[in-house]
């Protein structure tokens, strides 16, 4: 039976990974669930109110009609990162988007801090396994919208200290 090779793909995944989990991104991403998790009382924020939200945190964002994601968008010209933020039943999905030569490596960001923390502690887990961020209102979005912000900042930081992540 052969052993199938890594592709490159896989390797830099790998590699945003072990910058992640340097950054405590797993730690920094479950305390700010854990600060929120409750914030899960039906609200009527539309897409409307989603675009005042990241107005209001001077943040530009694009809107994905057919996807129904907002995409917030870092290009230089070293790196081409994407923040995508997806909205149902009054929670936030946050998936990262990081372009490479060998195409687009990321993920939705809870199954990234499942994944950085797995390789500190095979064994880890938590419940609920992949949390969507919950918000009750205007406010704690424009939290939310915040801290995914200056985590994305934390991540592309992390990025431009690997070597291996700026080829």
């Amino acid at each position: 039976m052969a052993i199938k090779q890594k592709s490159e793909k896989d390797k830099l995944k790998l590699e945003l990974l072990n910058s992640l989990a340097q950054i405590d991104f797993s730690k920094k991403f479950y305390t700010y669930y854990e600060k929120i998790r409750n914030h899960n009382q039906p609200n009527d924020l539309d897409e409307e109110d989603y675009v005042a939200a990241f107005k209001n945190c001077d943040i530009e964002v694009t809107y994905n009609k057919s996807e129904r994601f907002f995409t917030y968008e870092e290009n230089n010209q070293i790196h081409k990162l994407k923040l995508k933020l997806a909205f149902a039943y009054s929670t936030v999905e946050l998936i990262l988007e990081f372009e490479t030569k060998h195409g687009y490596i990321g993920g939705v960001l809870t199954g990234l801090a499942m994944d950085a923390a797995k390789l500190s502690d095979p064994k880890f887990t938590y419940s609920p396994p992949y949390p969507k961020f919950p918000f009750c209102n205007m406010e704690e979005l424009q939290d939310i919208i915040k801290f995914s912000i200056s985590l994305l900042d934390e991540i592309k930081q992390a990025i431009k200290l690997n070597p291996n992540l700026n080829n």
